[in-house]
Parts: C-alpha cells; sequence; structure tokens
C-alpha cells in the first residue's frame, strides 16, 4: 500500500494537470434536452414476467452478483462504525436483511448470488469483523475497499495531510463513482468474470427498497443493456434529485449543478421532469471492465466543500450515475417508489419500525392495510436525531398506517400503544418536557401546537374532558370540569385558548395549547377521576393579592405563573392589575411576544383593553419591526371609542423611525398636532432624531425653534441628536453653535455631546479645538470612554501622527479603558502608512496575548502593510494564519494579496489565489479583474490578459473603462495598434463614454507609431464628446508632435495648452 507521502505526492502531480476546478458541473445547453421515450427510461409494468421454470431463473441468478456501497458511517445518527450496522427491525440490522435476503434467494432457486460489499478505509475493519457471524451461511461474502484520497485545503489546493492532518481526518473515498475503478483494481472484476458472472446490482446499503428483482434482470439480459439506472416518480421532496434526459443521442443523467440559473425552476417542476434517480444500478461486468482499462469513464468532478477543525477543505467525487453516458444500450426502468426506501434519518427509521410495514424474509413490505400508496411525511426533531435518542423516545413505536404526516419538535416521549391519524403536529419550545400517555390516539387533522407561555391543564384529563363534552354543552359547566382538572394538581393550572371565539366551542383540530417552561407531564393513571374531581377544590386556591409584592418575581416564568392565577380567579382581577403585570414583561424586553399572546387571553376572558393596554401592545409591534399591526391597533382603539395620547402617538411614532420611515413619521407628527394633541419632549426628539438620520438637519433646526416657541423645553437628548447629525454632515460650526447655545440654556452636555464634536473636529484636523472639548468634559468629570479614545487614535493615525496615538494608547491603559480591535487596527493602520510593518505586526501580537481577537478588517491591514514592502511571504503567511483562526478572508484580503503578487511578477500564484476566491465563495469583482489584467499586461501576457477579459466578458460582470484603458495601453505598448483602436471602438457600442485617461492613452498610441492626423482628429474629438483634454493630454500628443519633428503643430498645441492654464511637464521641455 503507497504511504501518505506517496499518496500525496501522486495527488499534487494529477491536479497540477488540472487548469482550474470550479464548484459546477459542465452546463447543458437546455434547447437540446429531450424526454426520453419508453425505450429509453422503459417503464416497469412493461416488464416480461420471469421465467415459470424455476431452472430458467436459476439460470439468471447465476449471472447476478449483488454489491452494496457501504462505504459511509453512522455517525449522522449519533451512531459508530458502519452505517449498514445500525438496527432497522426486529433487532436486525441493514446488512442483517441484507444477507437474509440473498440466503433465501440462494435457497429458493439453489444458485449462487454471491454478496460485495464496498467499504471505505473507514468502514473496512469493522465491516471485516462483522461478516464474521455469516460464516455459516450459504453466500459468499466479499469485501474491497474504495479508493482514499486525501481533502485538499481549499484556499491553496494542497493536501490537507501535508499541512499536518494525517489522522483519517485528512483524507476521504471519493464518491460511489469510484466503484468502477475500484472493483477492477481490487481484482475482483477478473474473478467475478471468471465464475460466469454478468451482471453487478448496486446500491445504497441504507436502500430497504433496493433488493434483487428479476424483471428488471431478465430485461437487460435478453436485450443486452450493458447499464440500467431505477429511477421513480418524482415527489415534492425530490426536487433536487437527479433525472434522466436525452441528450446528443444519449442517456443521460442531468444533476441540479448542471441546470443554469434560468431553467432551475422548471428543473425542480414535477410536472417535466417526472423522475428521478434511485442510486439503483445494474452494470454489466465486461463492460465495466472494458472502459476502466480504456481509462473511458471521464465523469464529472463534483467539488464537495467540508470543514476539518475549522479549515475549508474540498474532496473531488464522482457519481456512478453520471457513468450511464459511456455505456452502449444503456437504459432507464421507472419502478415503483417502493424500490427506493433509504433510511437517511431517525424520521424514516420511525416509518420502517412502525405498522406501516412488515417483515418477510428480510424483505421489508409496506401494508396492505395502508390505503395510501404514499408514505406519511415525517418530521422530527433534533431530539430525535441520534437512534439512542429516538428509541428512548418511543415506549413503543406509534401506529401510523392512517397517518399522513407528522411534525415532532422539543422534548416530546411517547408511551405505548399510541396511535397517530391524518396530520399530526406536536411543537414544545425549549424547557418544556411533553410525555404522551400510552394508548393516547392523536386524531385525523388533529394539531397540537405547545408554546411555553402559560402552565399548563393536566392534559390526559383535558383530552378526557374533550371526549366526553359535547360542543352543545353550556361553556360554564366545561369550564368547570376544566379548572376541576386544573386543580387536581396543583400548581399545575392552566389557561387554553381555542381556535374559535367563544372558548367553549374547542374542537379537536387547530386546538391551541399553551405551556409552561416547567416540565410537563402527560402520563395519568386514570383519566376518570381526573374530572370526577369536581370543581371542589377550587375554593382551596388562596386569593390573589393586588400589590405591588405580588408581582416580585424573577423572570417570565414567574411573570406567566402570576398571569395565570390571575386569569383564574372569579371574580376576575382589574384591567389595571393586568396592565401592571404585562409593564412588568415589556420592561424585561425580548418577551413582547408573549405580552402580545398574553393581551388576546385577556379579550378571550372578558376584559376589555383600555389606553393604556393598547399602547402597550403597540409598543410590542413595534420593537417587531410589525408598525402596520401597531397601526391595526390604533384603529381598533378609536374603534372602541379609546382616545388615543400622546404616549400612542409617541409609540407610532418611533416604531416608524425604527424601521427607517422617517417621512412617514414626520406626517404622524403633523397630524399628531392637527387633532390637537400636543407633542412631548420624547416625540420632538423621536422627529429630529430621524430627521437628522436623512440629512435633513436645517428641518431639525427649524423644528428646535418650534418646540421652543410651543413651550416644550429640549433636554440634552434634543441638543445632542441635532449636534451629531450636524457633525456627520460636516457642519461642525454649526454644531459648535448649537452647543453654545445649549450651555447657555443651562443644559449640560454628555458624553455623546462631546463624542460626536470631537469626532467632528478631528475629521478636519481642528486638533487644539478638539483637545479643548477634550479637557473641558473631564474638568466636568466626564471620563472619555473607548468611543472617544478610538475617534482620536484613528484620526491620529490617519494624519500619520502615529506618536501621538502611541501616547493615547498609554494614556488609555493609565486610566483602565481597555483597547479594542478598532484600537489595535487603527495604530497598526497608521505604521502601515509609515512602512513599520515590523511595529505592526508587534502590536498585532500584543492585541493577541490581551485576548483581543482580530478581525477580518485587522488582518486585513497588517496584509497590506506587507503587500506594501514587498514581503508576500509574510503576507501569504498571515493570510494562511487568518484562515486557521477561524477569520473568512473578504474580496479586500484577495485583492490585496493578488495586486501584491502581481507588483513582484508571481503571476501564477496570484492567478491562484484569483480562482480560489470562487472556490471560497468571495466571487472576483471588478477591481480583482483589473488587477489581475493590469499584471498580466505589466508582465506582457497579453494573451492571457484577452483571455481573461473575454471571460469577465461573458460573466455577469461588465469590464469598465478603467480595464479598456489597462488593455489598450498595453496593446500600443505592445505595437499592436490595430487591436487597440478596435478595443477603443468596442467602447461606445457597449454604450460606455470614454474618458480623459483612455482618449489619452490611444493619442500617445496614435503618436508613437507617427500617426499624427489620427492622434490630433482624436484629441480634438474629445472635445466634441465633452471630454475636455487635461493637461496629461495636451504633454502626450506635443510630444508626439515634437518627437516626429512636426514642430509647427507643437507650437500651436503648446500655445493652446497655456491659454488653459496647463504647464509643459519635464518631459515635453527636453525636446
Amino acid at each position: 500500500m503507497a504511504t501518505d507521502t506517496e499518496k500525496i505526492s501522486q495527488l499534487k502531480s494529477s491536479v497540477a494537470n488540472l487548469n482550474q476546478i470550479s464548484g459546477e458541473a459542465q452546463q447543458v445547453e437546455w434547447s437540446k434536452i429531450q424526454t426520453p421515450t419508453d425505450e429509453i427510461v422503459v417503464p416497469y409494468d412493461t416488464l416480461e414476467s420471469t421465467p415459470e421454470d424455476p431452472e430458467e431463473t436459476k439460470k439468471l441468478l447465476d449471472k447476478l452478483v449483488v454489491l452494496k456501497l457501504n462505504g459511509g458511517l453512522g455517525t449522522t445518527m449519533g451512531c459508530t462504525g458502519p452505517k449498514s450496522v445500525i438496527e432497522v427491525r426486529n433487532g436486525l440490522t441493514f446488512l442483517d436483511l441484507i444477507v437474509i435476503q440473498i440466503e433465501n434467494l440462494n435457497k429458493k432457486y439453489g444458485c449462487s448470488v454471491p454478496l460485495l460489499l464496498m467499504n471505505s478505509f473507514n468502514t473496512h475493519d469493522d465491516t471485516q469483523k462483522i461478516i464474521e457471524k455469516y460464516s455459516n451461511s450459504n453466500i459468499e461474502i466479499h469485501t474491497f475497499n474504495q479508493s482514499q484520497y486525501p481533502r485538499l485545503v481549499a484556499d491553496d489546493f494542497v493536501p490537507l495531510p501535508s499541512k499536518g492532518h494525517t489522522d483519517k481526518d485528512g483524507w476521504y473515498p471519493p464518491g460511489h463513482g469510484d466503484v468502477f475503478p475500484s472493483l477492477k483494481n481490487s481484482g475482483k472484476l477478473d474473478a467475478l468474470l471468471s465464475q460466469g458472472k454478468e451482471y453487478v446490482f448496486a446500491a445504497n446499503s441504507d436502500n430497504l427498497g433496493a433488493v434483487v428483482d428479476l424483471k428488471i434482470l431478465n430485461h437487460l439480459i435478453r436485450n443486452k443493456n450493458e447499464y440500467c439506472m431505477e429511477v421513480t416518480p418524482k415527489t415534492l421532496a425530490d426536487v433536487k434529485g437527479g433525472t434522466l434526459i436525452s441528450y446528443e443521442g444519449k442517456v443521460q443523467l442531468l444533476e441540479i449543478a448542471q441546470v443554469p440559473d434560468q431553467h432551475v425552476n422548471e428543473f425542480k417542476s414535477i410536472e417535466k421532469f417526472k423522475i428521478f434517480n434511485t442510486n439503483n444500478l445494474w452494470v454489466n461486468l465486461k463492460a465495466i471492465k472494458r472502459l476502466v482499462e480504456a481509462d473511458a469513464l471521464k465523469m464529472e468532478i463534483i467539488p464537495n466543500p467540508k470543514e476539518v477543525d475549522g479549515v475549508k477543505v474540498l474532496q473531488l467525487e464522482t457519481a456512478a450515475g453520471a457513468a450511464i453516458k459511456f455505456f452502449d444500450h444503456a437504459i432507464g426502468i421507472n419502478v415503483p417508489r417502493s424500490r427506493f426506501l433509504p433510511v437517511k434519518a431517525s424520521s424514516d427509521l420511525l416509518l420502517v419500525q412502525s405498522d406501516l410495514y412488515t417483515l418477510v424474509d428480510g424483505f421489508v413490505i409496506q401494508n396492505p392495510a395502508r390505503t395510501n400508496p404514499a408514505n406519511p411525511s415525517i418530521e422530527l426533531g433534533p431530539e430525535f436525531k441520534k437512534v439512542a435518542n429516538f428509541l428512548s423516545r418511543f415506549k413503543s413505536i406509534p401506529s401510523i398506517i392512517e397517518l399522513d404526516s407528522l411534525k415532532v419538535a422539543g422534548d416530546v416521549w411517547f408511551g405505548a400503544n399510541i396511535t397517530l391519524k391524518g396530520k399530526v403536529s406536536i411543537v414544545v419550545k425549549s424547557g418544556v418536557k411533553l410525555e404522551i400517555p400510552d394508548g393516547t390516539v392523536l386524531q385525523n387533522k388533529r394539531e397540537t401546537i405547545l408554546f411555553p407561555q402559560t402552565p399548563f391543564f393536566n392534559i390526559p384529563d383535558l383530552l378526557q374532558s374533550l371526549s366526553v363534552v359535547s360542543v352543545n354543552k353550556k361553556p360554564d359547566h366545561f369550564m368547570m370540569m376544566m379548572v376541576a382538572a386544573a386543580e387536581r394538581r396543583r400548581g399545575s393550572e392552566a389557561f387554553f385558548i381555542g381556535s374559535q371565539i367563544q372558548r367553549w366551542q374547542m374542537k379537536i383540530m387547530g386546538m391551541i395549547l399553551l405551556l409552561s417552561p416547567t416540565t410537563l407531564s402527560l402520563l395519568s393513571s386514570n383519566h376518570s377521576n381526573s374530572i370526577s374531581s369536581s370543581s371542589s377544590s377550587s375554593s382551596n386556591s388562596s386569593r390573589y393579592k393586588h400589590n405591588k409584592d405580588a408581582f416580585s418575581f424573577r423572570n417570565i416564568d414567574g411573570a406567566l405563573s402570576s398571569f395565570n392565577h390571575m386569569l383564574l380567579r372569579k371574580p376576575l382581577p382589574c384591567i389595571i392589575q393586568f396592565n401592571k403585570l404585562l409593564s412588568i414583561i415589556v420592561k424585561m424586553r425580548r418577551h413582547y411576544d408573549t405580552v402580545i399572546s398574553l393581551s388576546k387571553q385577556m379579550e378571550l376572558a372578558g376584559l376589555s383593553p383600555n389606553t393604556y393596554t393598547l399602547n402597550m401592545l403597540m409598543n410590542c409591534f413595534c420593537q417587531l419591526h410589525r408598525i402596520d399591526l401597531g397601526f391595526s391597533v390604533l384603529a381598533k382603539g378609536i374603534k372602541l371609542a379609546l382616545q388615543p395620547t400622546i404616549v400612542t402617538f409617541n409609540t407610532l411614532t418611533n416604531g416608524l423611525c425604527k424601521v427607517g420611515k422617517f417621512a412617514q413619521a414626520a406626517e404622524l407628527f403633523d397630524d399628531m398636532m392637527a387633532r390637537g394633541c400636543q407633542p412631548n419632549v420624547h416625540t420632538y426628539n423621536t422627529i429630529i432624531n430621524g430627521l437628522c438620520k436623512i440629512g435633513e438637519d436645517a428641518a431639525a433646526a427649524r423644528l428646535l425653534k418650534k418646540m421652543e416657541e410651543a413651550g416644550c423645553q429640549p433636554n440634552v437628548v434634543t441638543y445632542s441628536t441635532l449636534i451629531d447629525g450636524l457633525c456627520k454632515d460636516r457642519r461642525v460650526n454649526e454644531a459648535l453653535d448649537i452647543f453654545s447655545y445649549m450651555k447657555a440654556k443651562g443644559i449640560s452636555p454628555d458624553i455623546f455631546t462631546y463624542t460626536s464634536l470631537i469626532k467632528g473636529l478631528c475629521h478636519f484636523s481642528r486638533w487644539k479645538e478638539a483637545s479643548a472639548m477634550l479637557n473641558e468634559m473631564t474638568s466636568l468629570n466626564i471620563m472619555p470612554d473607548i468611543v472617544i479614545f478610538n475617534v482620536l487614535v484613528n484620526t491620529f493615525c490617519k494624519e500619520g501622527k502615529v506618536s501621538q496615538a502611541e501616547g493615547l494608547l498609554k494614556t488609555m491603559n493609565e486610566m483602565g479603558v481597555e483597547p479594542d480591535v478598532v484600537t489595535y487596527s487603527s495604530l497598526m493602520y497608521g505604521y502601515s502608512l509609515w512602512m513599520e510593518v515590523v511595529e505592526a505586526r508587534k502590536l498585532f501580537d500584543v492585541m493577541i496575548t490581551k485576548g483581543c481577537k482580530p478581525d477580518v478588517f485587522c488582518y486585513n491591514i497588517l496584509i497590506n502593510g506587507y503587500c506594501k514592502v514587498m514581503r508576500m511571504d509574510n503576507a501569504m503567511q498571515l493570510f494562511d494564519e487568518m484562515i486557521l483562526q477561524g477569520s473568512t478572508p473578504d474580496k479586500v484580503t484577495y485583492n490585496t494579496l493578488i495586486h501584491g503578487l502581481c507588483q513582484l511578477g508571481r503571476l501564477r500564484e496570484a492567478q491562484d489565489l484569483f480562482k480560489n476566491m470562487h472556490t471560497s465563495g468571495n466571487l472576483p469583482d471588478l477591481l480583482a479583474y483589473s488587477i489581475l489584467l493590469d499584471g498580466f499586461c505589466k508582465q506582457g501576457y497579453l494573451g492571457k490578459a484577452y483571455r481573461l477579459f473575454q471571460a469577465m466578458q461573458s460573466s455577469s460582470l461588465k469590464p469598465d473603462l478603467v480595464m479598456y484603458n489597462i488593455l489598450v495601453d498595453a496593446m500600443c505598448k505592445s505595437g499592436n495598434l490595430k487591436d487597440a483602436r478596435e478595443l477603443f471602438s468596442e467602447l461606445f457600442v457597449k454604450g460606455l463614454q470614454p474618458n480623459v485617461q483612455i482618449y489619452t492613452t490611444i493619442i500617445n498610441g496614435l503618436c508613437k507609431e507617427g500617426l499624427l492626423d489620427e492622434a490630433l482628429e482624436a484629441f480634438r474629438k474629445m472635445e466634441e464628446d465633452g471630454c475636455p483634454p487635461d493637461e496629461v493630454s495636451y504633454n502626450v500628443i506635443i510630444r508626439g508632435f515634437l518627437q516626429h519633428k512636426d514642430e509647427s503643430r507643437a507650437v500651436q498645441l503648446i500655445g493652446e495648452m497655456r491659454d488653459r492654464g496647463f504647464i509643459a511637464d519635464a518631459g515635453t521641455t527636453t525636446w
């Protein structure tokens, strides 16, 4: 066996021959796709019956070998070892069932069908031990390993094991497309052919429907089909699966990755593409040998992105289905859905372990009592993901023979002998435990949605109540039974709401149970006792005390418990008491949806909201960014004759500003004034803030004046908001005037006021004033925080005043203000400006030592510093370090590195990075293309440059004037003036208006070739096109005339240049 080093060497060699590996399969020409006929995709019903003579059947089977793809692990289902050893039913594993099926087949017909297991390096050792238990069976079991390839680091395409990952995580099995060469390379193929075997039936080991089918085998042998793919009717769950098409005269597998973007929805349609690949394949062994030996199976490489210990890697895989186009007389057979029964998750396990299926001679067969031929859709939450957890949550598997769909989410536990019918949904939120009692029947169309808003009813009692109480019963009697059921458990009371407006018109369908986060139990030893305990126990409950101390709960659970206690009291407390409770929940934040839900319960209980209630409700909707529903509440209040207050308008105004609807907020403000509702300081502050955010500082200032005229005194928030808006709009002098005015009014500035002013002054390098402002705030015992320090450090560094920034850093430490990533990044930027990259690196290391994790912006600053001083190896090393630390490079990172590499002429590395941008999901932008294009041109690789230019033209990005200028300039300098002029003319066709730079470039090229008349014509055309020549343009054309001894026209142009105020540069005056 080859060593790791040899494998890596071989892979590097093969990878070196690949120009590019993108993440996309080669797309097909959509117009060439044809729907395959019944001759190509044969309906299963049309297949001939198998021979009645057992001897003839034996002859068929003696030509067959069954191969199961056994390379997958059971880790996704929480198991160790091969997935094929997961127990499926009656204690039997996938592998047990496969062996039993073939044993019974061999026994029934006296044939010798062997079983082949294609393992991966992950499953080989365990499988060898497991199959020892089948040593006494009547079948031959053979194993072979598929290939083992090293994973590739996505960023540099280097094999992962070469970077230290030499364990199993560094390698991968390259997909089931590897089955053909691995079968040949293992020697198994030749051995099988020598035994007279002709066909292999290959399928995934976890597909319980993939069993030997004599009709299919008979059809293939009779018609000499070399390859057959089983397909089955597609459902909405299979829309992404590959399908068979006729393409350029051959049957071919079409995967979604090959579909042009504009046709993806058409591909997913079950109307046009009605079948999908089951990966049950029948292949002629001689054909495999022929094609593998001729190296003719050139299947598409599928890059499969993964992550290993935080490192993004690629696995280059192939799919066995893609090989269909290489075989002669290849067909598909449209088989019943029963032949596709994969177990990929615990939801599939529930299906096959239920009464929906029975087990006969190792074959999993659907129960004929099931009237619906389709399986129910089952969605189990992450709590059921691992097999061990799945099994522990079911005391016994429920009966699902009449089930249409099931959704379970949360901490749900099923008792024994449960029956699920129709559509069932059980959703329990975090912190809730739900136990469904033995014998429960969840009826058709029933949806049970569990929320942790309130303590709950004893569910068994409630279900029993629902089963015996007619909806025609009086609500009082029904409520009395439910209260009795609740009081049985003391402290486990609950309130419920139904899908109908009347609480007593409850139906099973659509019922909503509101549960608390406390542990719930649905187990009850005697449901009937729950009902018989009448309502007498209700008197045992202590009265709720309506005082402030009663609301001294610590969290949302306590609040909800208090709410339910209040709601169960007779008579109900007044609306004021409920409002007090809701207001406390609102102040907790994050529970706005809960308040909305509770308010609905209050209304159902007969409590009419007052203005305070509706204002709270509006606020909750606004906090959730549902301002539309906030206005609906306003309309409801008006309908109830509840007059909106200033709080109402403030709430809605604030909500509009939250979602960026500042103009509507201003309109509401005007409407409020028109209604005679006087705004308060909060209203004015909200509108002023909104106006400043949209740059309407003048309007904000006018509103401030209007506010004062109306007798509403502005506060520090009002002034600070306006000052911040003015500073952001660079109107610092006006901001300083407002600052002076507010102090004259006796309003003391706060840290936000000073921060805005210092930032504004620093932007204009008004250091003395910024320093004075800093001194002023400290004299008022307003200590600068990290925001102010970062403003100062950043400004100093941008001005190149690094020593002053270092002094500030020292001051920060002395004042106990910890620098953050922004502080360090600013100072590193300052060092980089002065080419002091060593100092920048030292600071970077200090930053990490102090536990401050650098972000991508920080890495980019240091990478740019290294690139500036041409230390590209250090830059690339930092790039690798960045990825290892879990920071994802962005376009700035890639563009900076590509530019640095191009500057040093390291174009191959620059090109590799450019390709890696695709792999990493950072699609190159215009700047990336321009940098690489410029690099190619400067190094004289015009062919590569032009190909890159053309590639970009065919992409979604379109070249801009900068790119045209780069290419035109390079063509002119290389003497290729003809192509340069054609490219220049193309600008007008593309609708691009040439600028002064590209005109100057083409004029320079014409002058160098001595085409002075054309150069002058282009020069004059600049003016006509609204692009007057600049100083550079004049110097270029004047030098062109002087070089070719045309002094008269040169003198004329010099005169023009002087008249326009331009001067000749050194290059022109030397002539």
